[in-house]
């Protein structure tokens, strides 16, 4: 779990172009996004609906715009993912 926290905060923190002074904030939003994310492992449920027995609510999400990197696959010596850029 650390592993996939410290890559989401990474890529968080080099998309919104932020200092890394704000590293804290960073992971406490990646685990809270985690923890409100489908997981296979519990046939699809989010964590917080397993733990509270509660539909997940996610109205006071928001959207921004960010690139988008879709997995292509190739020879080995091309690229792994090509740009997709999403405006919302």
């Amino acid at each position: 779990m650390n592993k996939t926290l410290l890559e989401r905060a990474r890529s968080m923190l080099s998309q919104a172009g932020i200092s890394k002074d704000f590293w804290a904030e960073v992971v406490n939003t990646t685990c809270y996004m985690v923890n409100r994310s489908p997981c296979t492992a519990i046939e699809l449920k989010t964590s917080k609906e397993v733990w509270s027995s509660s539909l997940t609510d996610y109205s006071h999400l928001r959207i921004f715009s960010c690139p988008v990197y879709i997995h292509v696959t190739g020879d080995k010596l091309e690229l792994r993912a090509t740009q997709r850029v999403k405006w919302y």
